[in-house]
């Protein structure tokens, strides 16, 4: 699966941060893997409501009625101006929302003449991973993945000064994060087995 982003399982459950998840993997992970993901998209925090009223009105809070049509949130219907099909079959469409002149909500929603929204066909696998994500169950197991992963990622780069891969080509790149697994292993070991160690010479 394409993305900047890396999955740890937990049984069942593959648990992720994602800075770029593409629609492809939302997908597959959906469709074609028989595990439980909950990866949040790099919108994901964004994307959940604020209490400021003077937010500018992200693209997520477009909603989509069972018309099938998308309306904006001051419930002004969203026309089709564009929609352009790509090589691998998915397929994106541009809205436009043609009562944005005289709109109460005008100053928050867009500076240009009419505000425009992009929708990707493979939206709908990212609303049902957000969906998953903002449950009481997704919350938790969500919670999990912050305690083990984060741990270590804080450690790399706060303590050993590791933020990135200096290595390039994904062969390289895989074998310098596995010296630093083992480094941190090897740290563990010494740190807390190191008379166990010493009493088997």
């Amino acid at each position: 699966m394409k993305g900047n982003f890396h999955v740890r399982f937990l049984g069942e459950q593959g648990l992720a941060t994602a800075l770029c998840l593409p629609g492809e993997s939302l997908e597959k992970m959906e469709t074609e893997r028989n595990e439980d993901f909950y990866v949040p998209d790099r919108l994901f925090d964004s994307s959940k409501k604020s209490d400021n009223k003077d937010d500018k009105i992200k693209s997520d809070q477009f909603e989509l009625r069972e018309d099938g049509r998308y309306y904006c949130p001051n419930d002004k219907l969203m026309e089709v101006k564009q929609v352009n099909t790509f090589e691998d079959g998915h397929i994106t469409t541009i809205y436009e929302c043609m009562e944005c002149t005289a709109c109460s909500l005008k100053k928050r929603c867009t500076k240009g003449k009419a505000r425009t929204i992009t929708i990707d066909s493979r939206e709908v696998y990212r609303r049902l991973m957000r969906e998953k994500l903002l449950s009481d169950k997704g919350r938790e197991i969500y919670m999990k993945r912050q305690y083990i992963v984060e741990v270590g990622h804080g450690n790399d780069q706060k303590n050993k000064g590791w933020k990135q891969h200096y290595l390039r080509g994904l062969p390289k790149a895989e074998l310098e994060f596995l010296l630093l697994r083992i480094g941190s292993n090897l740290s563990k070991i010494i740190t807390y087995r190191s008379k166990e160690i010493l009493a088997m010479v």
